[in-house]
Parts: C-alpha cells; sequence; structure tokens
C-alpha cells in the first residue's frame, strides 16, 4: 500500500495483496486505518450473497455507499434496492441482514471499530475449508455454492418461521455441509457407475466427517445442520436416523436445498429435472421433506424462475 500527500490530501493507491482478503464470492481491501477508524472496499461478484452479522461492539458502526453495480437490502419490510451513489449504515444490530448482488459490485465500507484483521482471520477459516472441497473434488465446491444460494432464499421466504434461527451459522453450515467428502476415497467420491451397498456405506459417512472438520472452527449451530442434512422426517436419513421434530429447522432446510440442486444441476443415475418439477416432486415427499420448506421452495420457482446458477459438466 503507498500513500501520497499532496496539499494535506493523501492519495492511497492500493497495490498490496498483503491488505487484501478474498472470500470466495467477495473481497475486501483496506485502504486506511486510523484511530480505530477502518475504511475498505467491498467488491461481490454479481449473484451472490453476503451478509452482515451483528458486531461484538454493539456501539460499532459500518458505513456502506455503492460505487458501482446494485444489490438488494433483505429487511422485515421487504427488499430494499440501491444503485450506485446509494448508501446505508448499521449500528447496534440485532440480527443478520442478507445482501444480494445484482450485478457485480464495489462498495466503501467505513467501520467506527477494527474489523479487517477479523475479517481476514474469519474469511481465511473459510478458505482453508473450501480450499479442501475445491482441491478433492471441484463439483462439490460448485454444488455448495448452489445450495447456499437456495437456503438464503428460502430462509427470507419464510418469514417468521425461522424465528430463533441464526442466518450467520445455517449459511456457514450450508457452505461446508459436504466438506466431509475430502475423507472418503476417490473411487468412490468419483466413480462414475452405481456404487455398491459397500460403496454406499462408505459415502454416507461424510456428514459425520463434516461436523467433525467443522467442530475445531464452529460452534454445534453450525455442526449440526452440516451433520443431519441427509435425515429425513420418516426417520429413513443417516447418519443418526433422526425423524420430525429431533430434526433442527436448519438442517431441514439443507436437506430440500440439497436434494433440489442434485436433482436440477448435478448429473445422478437419472436425468436432470426441470426447477418446477423438482420442487413440485420434494412437496410431494412430505414424509421426508419439511412441507413448509419445500413449499416456501416452490413458490420462489414459480414467482422467481430460481434455478441453478452452475450445473456439472455431463460426460
Amino acid at each position: 500500500m503507498g500513500v501520497c500527500a499532496i496539499d494535506n490530501v493523501f492519495i492511497v493507491k492500493n497495490d498490496s495483496e498483503t491488505f487484501s482478503a478474498d472470500a470466495g464470492d467477495s473481497i475486501f481491501r483496506l485502504l486506511m486505518r486510523r484511530d480505530g477508524i477502518e475504511i475498505m472496499r467491498f467488491d461481490v461478484d454479481a449473484k451472490s450473497c453476503v451478509w452482515l452479522s451483528p458486531a461484538d461492539d454493539k456501539t460499532a458502526m459500518e458505513f456502506f455507499c455503492l460505487l458501482s453495480g446494485s444489490l438488494n437490502l433483505c429487511l422485515d419490510d421487504g427488499d430494499v434496492k440501491l444503485g450506485v451513489g446509494d448508501s446505508f449504515y448499521v449500528e447496534g444490530l440485532g440480527k443478520d441482514i442478507r445482501i444480494f448482488a445484482d450485478t457485480d459490485t464495489q462498495l466503501l465500507y467505513i467501520t467506527s471499530k477494527p474489523m479487517f484483521d477479523y475479517i481476514i482471520g474469519y474469511k481465511n477459516d473459510f478458505d482453508d475449508l473450501l480450499t479442501k472441497i475445491d482441491g478433492k473434488d471441484h463439483v462439490t465446491r460448485l454444488h455448495s455454492k448452489n445450495v447456499l444460494m437456495y437456503v438464503t432464499r428460502i430462509f427470507g421466504e419464510l418469514g417468521e418461521l425461522v424465528n430463533g434461527l441464526v442466518f450467520d451459522d445455517l449459511a456457514t453450515a450450508t457452505l461446508f455441509h459436504d466438506v466431509g467428502k475430502c475423507m472418503i476415497p476417490d473411487e468412490i467420491l468419483k466413480k462414475e457407475g452405481k456404487l455398491t451397498p459397500e460403496e454406499y456405506a462408505v459415502m454416507k459417512k461424510h456428514p459425520e466427517y463434516s461436523a467433525a472438520m467443522l467442530s475445531s472452527k464452529f460452534g454445534d449451530n453450525v455442526c449440526g445442520p452440516a451433520r443431519w442434512h441427509h435425515e429425513r422426517l420418516d426417520g429413513s436419513g443417516y447418519p443418526d436416523g433422526l425423524s420430525g421434530d429431533e430434526i433442527p429447522l436448519g438442517a431441514r432446510i439443507i436437506a430440500v436445498a440439497d436434494s433440489f440442486d442434485a436433482m436440477t444441476a448435478f448429473r445422478t443415475y437419472s436425468k436432470l429435472k426441470e426447477p418446477i418439477q423438482a420442487a413440485k416432486e420434494l412437496c410431494e415427499q412430505s414424509d421426508k421433506y419439511d412441507e413448509k420448506v419445500s413449499a416456501a421452495l416452490l413458490r420462489l420457482v414459480e414467482r422467481d424462475s430460481l434455478g441453478p446458477e452452475e450445473k456439472s459438466i455431463e460426460k
């Protein structure tokens, strides 16, 4: 980072990667830090979702101004669309706020308390896990990104039904729900044909592995939904055979989103389905999937043509 002063105007040339944090769909760059105030540039990719979570310090103020692009703030009273030059700030935030970027978007981000080092550390934890996923199986990372998009939209559609469920925890669990597949042997994970019963038994271990890998970095509210996203209401799921209300709402939301993406974006042993067909089939399986969650997904598909951003490559 280079700084020069001209007539008491300080010009910052941000050419140092040391002051950048890549968070997959977003990049933070520290432009200036002084007297506890930090000024950053926050780049968000098109069609991605980020979220603001309550700060530990309730006196912290965070200010955002759009430099380019457009985004939607998902608030209790409805979405608020913002364009270039629009701004907003948060102070004493009591709950998560979800933000969708319609296009590639750049924001000026000013905080009254140091945030950048925390963001670096938090995102480094994310990056470590994402690297493990991508290094083992690129398809798993694409799938996780799609599922996170669906979970985010379903969460908003459910409204008051998700009271008490922290979106930050749910989003983290969703993004890494399949990280345990890193522990599955390649000859099983990447097998072209149908798995044998013995191979399928090994594959079914991945939710347990996911929860174990996440436990060193996150709490039970993240590990639980990741472990139980393959549980089914009738008790036919795995790894613990939970049923009904034994399955937390977060895990039930991931289950619907995960199955929807498997049906519409990633090749199984049958033909890929159209989003509307897949959503209706999930609604018909109320013995396995939460009917309110499936109904929310169907409404999104019918209203917003919700479908996969990316599909796997057919071989």
